[in-house]
């Protein structure tokens, strides 16, 4: 046991240390390298082009997007978005807008301008020109914010992104397929529905409230935070160092299955133990986890932040405390007539205990005022 564990911390080292040399060495050439032989051919990197780029019957060259200027594609004709970015921050956002729109922060230098093209149904957008082999550049300083608005109504089949140290948000948005391949940088979902969610990033936490069917995470050292309002098909987590923090609906099923080698597990869920997994209801979502060290906690859905900023929990308030707030004092009529009392709380009497179905533990109590469950 002592020797396998020892051999899981040398390897993971190794792939730390490989995981890191390709970083270092090569990834502004695969991020910036795709475009390079139509951008060569294409529009002067000094100046923007007067020509759109929506032509689908030809590979359009990019387009060099004019500094602090905006670009719109009509939504019916994306279906895909593609995207390459360095540093700084995406945001991707319905908005009451007709066209898919995209604009970035000023850019000082218009050789360092975003730069994008569509072909078919996919909208791709580069982070620049300019480029070297050498795998350093004037990207590794330069900033920008890049902000997509799209129709309410408009839904994508997939979202690619692809960045170095980025920030991404998306909020509100129904996605098909969605493929996040970062270094670093903080992954934020909100209110979004999800079918399929592939992570693959060195560092960097994601915080995710919404529908989600299946999660393929493979990160360094990250943690991954939901809110669900659904319960999804299957969660698999390789993560180096990391915790993971699910929120699931009350009537929640799953199977836990663990291979870490020091970890702690916490569910709100009723669980049982079986051939090394934590089985809820009908196991029917699968929820793997592999890696050194990581914790992983599962919590029922009600009670928890919507935003899911934090993946806590917050403290129950005592029952003086939360009956005060509803402008309502309990008697002990609230307990014998919980129909009467006005506060909606649901912590009132059951005649029989185990019948009922409220498996919260807050039952009856003779005298409220000294229970010393809040």
């Amino acid at each position: 046991m002592k020797t396998n564990a020892i051999t899981r911390i040398i390897v993971w080292s190794i792939v730390i240390v490989l995981l890191c040399a390709v970083l270092f060495a090569g990834l502004n050439f695969r991020t910036f390298s795709r475009w390079r032989a139509s951008l060569r051919t294409g529009n002067d990197s000094s100046g923007s082009s007067s020509v759109s780029n929506t032509d689908t019957s030809k590979d359009p060259s990019p387009e060099v997007l004019d500094t602090n200027a905006a670009a719109s594609v009509p939504s019916s004709s994306v279906r895909e978005i593609e995207i390459d970015w360095v540093s700084g921050s995406i945001q991707i956002l319905p908005a009451d807008v007709t066209e898919i729109t995209f604009t970035e922060s000023e850019v000082s230098d218009s050789r360092y301008a975003m730069v994008w093209k569509q072909k078919n149904e996919k909208l791709s957008i580069e982070f620049c020109a300019e480029h070297t082999f050498s795998g350093f550049g004037p990207w590794n300083v330069l900033e920008k914010d890049l902000l997509i608005q799209v129709p309410r109504d408009w839904v994508c089949n997939s979202l690619e992104v692809d960045t170095a140290s980025t920030r991404l948000e998306v909020t509100g948005l129904t996605i098909r397929e969605v493929e996040v391949d970062s270094a670093s940088g903080e992954c934020v979902f909100t209110d979004c529905t999800v079918d399929e969610f592939d992570l693959d990033t060195a560092s960097g936490d994601v915080r995710f409230t919404g529908k989600l069917n299946s999660m393929d995470c493979d990160a360094a050292s990250a943690s991954v935070y939901t809110v669900l309002e659904n319960v999804p098909k299957q969660i698999n987590m390789d993560i180096m160092s990391g915790d993971l923090d699910m929120t699931l609906p009350e009537d929640a099923g799953f199977t836990l299955t663990m291979d870490t080698m020091t970890n702690h597990f916490t569910s709100e869920f009723t669980t049982t133990s079986r051939n090394g997994s934590f089985i809820c209801g009908d196991g029917g979502c699968r929820i793997k986890v592999d890696g050194m060290s990581g914790n992983v906690t599962i919590r029922k859905g009600s009670g928890v932040s919507p935003t899911g900023a934090t993946g806590t929990v917050p403290t129950p308030l005592p029952l003086e405390t939360r009956a005060a707030s509803a402008g309502h004092t309990h008697t002990g009529e609230c307990l014998t007539d919980p129909d009467s009392c006005p506060d909606a709380s649901g912590h009132h009497a059951h005649d029989n205990a185990d019948a009922c179905p409220d498996t919260s533990g807050h039952h009856a109590h003779t005298d409220p005022s000294s229970c010393s469950d809040i």
